[in-house]
């Protein structure tokens, strides 16, 4: 409780002689920060304000840091904040938001982070441990008298029995800052009243106000300490220029002045007027990532326009990208209709001849990646305008700046890629002027008619989503038709006409040996339906979710095949004879090594699934691909390892024509082979379709090692090579009949099988357990159980 020992120092404490109390005061600093404590007789009132029960708690752990917004403005310093970190004690102020569990007198080098700092007590403190406490915070009063209260509860130092509660106050308007401290007494000496701590402000490593350092000799219970700074206040509204008057000379303007709408910045907040701007008032037009005739920290660009219907001051204002911002420290006016041109360069000699730049920023803080990044106009807390362009839909020229479409000056439009066009390689848009580029239209309107047109006619261009200019018969909304075409410019062909099974998955190559995985691997797609489809917008997915769209049209006839593969280069690719889609690997890897599966889904409708895998019964060979048995692709397919076979390791089969592989056949029907020549090949079980000796038909020979009858059983584990006396039972010989064995020929009592040539004998129940097993095996399509 507030004002309280913690209940692990009471009977320590309790024989101790009172501690004489020091009042204390001081500063200024070289800013004119100066402070005074509760035992001042013209000091503060300790009045502590206990948040722990209504304040958000910040979970902090050791050595942790939280940073808190603020929602007023707090001037420190002479700099203007809007959010306060919190850790170990410490309050920072700042973008560093590192805090050094270190403490130092002051000045002092908080070598983790920014500087800039109000120390309450900054020691090695450790909330982790504290038994039922925690850092609180919240905001209390109404503007503009509003507080931002920061409560340490019950926090020990760190592997200490002393616990600490404390809190800082920040107080809107007048910028003081409250510290109050309720019970920082224990029994570890060295920690106990800041003995270990150090209590002040500072602005920089320079600029620093010191009240204790490693001292108990001021800090105790039930103490309050006001730091503050003492400002001339020339306009007498009750705020100097230290505390945030953005002009001492006019008392309509400082912090507690409502904003006006007439161009100033009335309430010091650093913006103008931004009351009456809206999102989207502002409209980013036009940008340049990559310049050709300079470097891009030299030449980079970009611009927006006004689309309001007044003057915008952008001063104060904060343009970012996905790593980085900058705000506008003077004054740039946009009128109505007008554009304002940023730049890395000012200068025409170095940017590339731009004609004029209205503010220039540092490529340090700001940048156009080449590759694709984001970036955002923001007043304040409100961003106004935002995109994001990347490298799949969108195309990033070099030497040629990409433009909005001047139909298309909207901040929600310009987020889609289709209203964005490439300045074109002609003299008019040559800003250097020297017939070599760079070419844009920096500052100035951007060109009509060259991107955002309807040549067909049909109320759609192709910046509305027209996927076929050239066709007043395609457009969005206009109904879907069975031709292979998407009509409805909705990314799909014929969708209506798509059924579950109408394509499958009949070939793929998991590891290929004659070149690199991310080469080499492709599947093959079989359309099994009637009808001829495009497999325009189809998805392609694993088991976990990850995949492909497939963005480009690919037409698969009735009964015809489709390969895709992750390159179509056949000398990288290991010699594919066809390649109908190209994916990326990273995208779309069959991890051989796994259990995985392939998925085909056009939007809801799951079109087929198959699952595969890298071991028995799955036929998963190096170098060899595993293909669906011939037959099964009109018949719905098949995810069952038995109902697909390895492609051959022969010439007939190895696509690439090296004499080492890879074997399969992409893009052709699946072949049904038979290559011993014993009416069985490896889709009707043989084991072995080398040896004529071994097949489905045959008997198996009880020593030679081998399953000559392929059901997976070999020599003694097979029913036919089953000794005296095993016939399935217990394997008494006195429960059955004098020279029954378990088969049902008469064999006689010696239990050798004529069937059988003499074999040994096997194991009693232990053969009859492979003998169901072996019934119950899946055998494969054409072979009897």
């Amino acid at each position: 409780m507030p004002g309280m020992l913690h209940s692990s120092a009471v009977v320590l404490l309790l024989g101790l002689a009172p501690q004489a109390v020091l009042a204390h005061s001081g500063g200024p600093d070289l800013y004119g920060y100066t402070f005074i404590d509760s035992d001042e007789s013209d000091g503060p009132v300790y009045s502590w304000t206990d948040i722990s029960a209504t304040g958000t708690a910040t979970g902090i752990d050791d050595d942790g840091e939280v940073t808190i917004p603020l929602p007023f403005t707090f001037w420190f310093y002479g700099e203007p904040h809007s959010q306060v970190t919190v850790g170990d004690g410490v309050l920072l102020f700042g973008d560093d938001v590192t805090i050094n569990n270190r403490n130092d007198c002051l000045p002092a080098d908080n070598s983790s982070g920014d500087d800039a700092l109000v120390l309450m007590l900054w020691d090695d403190l450790n909330a982790e441990q504290s038994e039922s406490g925690d850092v609180y915070w919240e905001v209390l009063g109404a503007a503009p008298d509003r507080q931002l209260v920061v409560q340490y509860e019950d926090i020990p130092h760190y592997d200490s029995g002393t616990f600490f509660t404390f809190q800082a106050v920040l107080v809107e308007t007048s910028n003081e800052i409250l510290l109050q401290y309720a019970s920082i007494t224990g029994p570890d000496a060295e920690y106990s009243e800041g003995g270990s701590a150090t209590v002040g402000t500072q602005g920089d490593t320079v600029v620093a106000l010191e009240y204790s350092c490693d001292s108990d000799a001021y800090l105790h219970d039930e103490l309050a300490i006001s730091f503050d700074v003492i400002c001339d206040d020339e306009d007498g509204d009750g705020v100097g220029e230290c505390d945030g008057d953005c002009d001492d000379s006019d008392p309509d303007r400082g912090p507690t002045v409502a904003e006006s709408d007439d161009g100033l910045d009335n309430d010091c907040d650093g913006l103008v007027d931004e009351d009456w701007v809206a999102v989207g008032d502002l409209v980013i037009s036009e940008l340049m990532p990559d310049p050709l005739m300079v470097e891009d920290d030299l030449g980079e660009w970009f611009e927006v326009v006004n689309v309001s219907a007044r003057d915008i001051e952008l001063q104060g204002w904060t343009f970012a990208y996905s790593a980085g911002s900058v705000t506008v420290e003077s004054s740039v006016v946009v009128s109505p209709g007008e554009h304002a041109l940023m730049a890395a360069s000012s200068l025409p000699e170095r940017n590339g001849g731009l004609p004029w730049v209205d503010w220039m920023y540092t490529r340090d803080d700001l940048r156009l990646t080449n590759t694709g990044d984001s970036l955002a106009v923001t007043m304040g807390a409100t961003v106004i305008d935002e995109l994001a362009y990347d490298t799949i839909d969108w195309t990033v020229p070099e030497g040629a700046s990409l433009y909005l479409d001047p139909g298309y000056l909207d901040a929600a439009v310009n987020d889609d890629h289709l209203p964005w066009c490439i300045t074109p390689s002609e003299a008019e848009y040559d800003y250097l002027g020297e017939g070599t580029g760079d070419y844009g239209t920096p500052g100035e309107a951007n060109p009509e008619g060259l991107c955002c047109h309807d040549d067909d006619g049909d109320g759609w261009d192709v910046c509305a989503g027209d996927c076929d200019d050239g066709d007043p018969e395609r457009f969005p909304g206009n109904p879907e038709l069975q031709d292979l075409l998407d009509n409805d410019c909705d990314g799909v062909a014929d969708e209506d006409w798509v059924v579950e099974g109408s394509v499958l998955v009949t070939e793929l190559l998991d590891e290929p040996l004659a070149v690199e995985a991310e080469f080499g691997e492709y599947f093959e797609l079989y359309n099994a339906g009637d009808s001829d489809l495009n497999l325009l917008g189809w998805e392609v997915r694993d088991e976990s979710g990850d995949g492909f769209a497939i963005d480009q049209d690919l037409l698969l006839p009735a009964g015809s095949y489709a390969v895709l593969a992750v390159s179509a280069d056949a000398d990288l690719n290991g010699g594919l004879p066809q390649v109908d889609y190209v994916y990326r690997y990273a995208a779309f890897p069959l991890r051989s090594y796994d259990d995985d599966g392939i998925e085909l889904a056009l939007g809801e409708l799951v079109v087929s699934t198959m699952e595969f895998s890298n071991v028995a019964p799955w036929p998963s060979e190096p170098g060899r691909s595993s293909y669906l048995c011939p037959g099964l692709e009109l018949a719905s397919g098949s995810s069952e390892g038995d109902d697909w076979a390895a492609t051959p390791a022969t010439s007939d089969f190895d696509y690439g024509g090296s004499g080492s592989g890879d074997y399969g056949t992409p893009g052709a029907a699946n072949p049904s082979v038979d290559l011993d020549e014993d009416g069985f090949g490896p889709c009707e079980g043989d084991c072995d379709d080398s040896d004529p000796a071994v097949s489905p038909s045959q008997q198996e020979i009880c020593d030679n090692q081998l399953d000559d009858d392929c059901d997976g059983l070999v020599d003694g584990d097979d029913k036919d090579c089953a000794g005296p006396g095993d016939s399935g039972d217990s394997g008494d010989e006195d429960s059955q009949p004098a020279g029954d064995s378990g088969d049902s020929s008469g064999d006689s009592a010696g239990g050798e099988d004529d069937d059988c040539g003499g074999c040994a004998s096997g194991g009693g129940a232990g053969a009859l357990a492979l003998l169901l097993a072996a019934g119950a095996v899946r055998r494969r399509r054409g072979q009897e159980v």
